[in-house]
Parts: structure tokens; C-alpha cells; sequence
């Protein structure tokens, strides 16, 4: 089924995870991740891992001021991405910038954050080999014992859950 005037990000979001999951038919996971990853989206890895469903944060913001900025965020994990910094980053008041991104996004901006955070620390392990501390520090959380917290939040599952064998 083709959606000629998607009408929710829920429509866009199923078009571009048909997208990827064409890709990935055609050219293999790596290549798939590696568009998910240009995009700025979540895309699952391969059915022998972990399952761990989600929606990306960034894919569903309609609003193209805040895809931009989350866009960025998703470059700058590690640095201090406080809703201050983000208001700050879009021209707005704190109360504003709140507001509007709660309406656009479905989620207040930390909650967005930390989700984009997850994506990365899980899209991480599931690649490789790092230590968990390691994989903390990249994705910006304060330590490992935040980072699992986060897992145990918005997937239920621990960290080692999502690493492949």
C-alpha cells in the first residue's frame, strides 16, 4: 500500500521503515543502517537479535525547526544538550521551546534526548565490541548506571540484552 498524502508521522514513519527494510532486501543490513544513519532513524536490527521497538525521535517531528535541531542533537550526544542549550539553539524562551517541542515531537525535549541516546548506545553494542562505560560516554549519559537505567526505562530490557549472541 502507497500513501500518496501521508496525513500523520505515523505514515511517514512507515514508508521510511519500508524504505530501509527494501534496502536491506536488496543490499544488506550494514547498507540499510548505514541510510537509517544518513536519515537520522532508528532502524532495527537484524530478527536474530534483541527486539526492541521504538519510535525515532527524530522522524517524528514534523516541524522542520526542530528535525534540524534534532538532527544536530543527534551529532552532539555527548555534549551538554540541556533543555537551556536546545531553547537557546532555537531562538526560544525555555517555556516556549518547551511547549512547541512537547506539541511537534510527543515527547518533553529531555525525554527526547535520552531516547536518541538509547537509539545510539544500543545501535553501538549491537555493533561492536565496547565497554559499556565506554558506550555511556559516547552516547552522553552521565555513567554505565544511567545508561542501564535508560534501558530499563524506555525498552525493559538491560543492555546486554541487545547485543547480538
Amino acid at each position: 500500500m502507497i500513501v500518496e498524502n501521508p496525513r500523520s508521522s505515523a505514515e511517514v514513519s512507515a514508508g521510511i521503515d519500508l524504505a530501509l527494510h527494501l534496502v536491506e532486501a536488496d543490499h544488506g543490513w550494514k547498507l540499510a543502517m548505514d541510510v537509517a544513519k544518513m536519515l537520522v532513524v532508528y532502524f532495527s536490527p537484524p530478527r536474530n537479535s534483541a527486539s526492541i521497538q521504538h519510535q525515532s525521535v527524530a522522524s517524528s517531528s514534523t516541524d522542520t525547526d526542530f528535525s534540524d535541531l534534532l538532527t544536530w542533537a543527534a551529532g552532539h550526544l555527548k555534549e551538554n544538550l540541556s533543555v537551556e542549550v536546545l531553547a537557546n539553539r532555537s531562538g526560544m524562551s525555555v517555556r516556549s521551546f518547551t511547549r512547541k517541542f512537547r506539541a511537534a515531537v510527543g515527547l518533553p525535549p529531555a525525554a527526547a534526548i535520552e531516547k536518541m541516546r538509547f537509539e545510539e548506545a544500543k545501535r553501538l553494542l549491537f555493533e561492536g565490541n565496547l565497554p559499556l562505560k565506554r558506550v555511556a560516554t559516547i552516547c552522553g549519559f552521565r555513567d554505565e548506571q544511567t545508561l542501564r537505567r535508560a534501558f530499563h526505562r524506555i525498552a525493559e530490557v538491560s543492555p546486554a540484552n541487545t547485543v547480538n549472541g
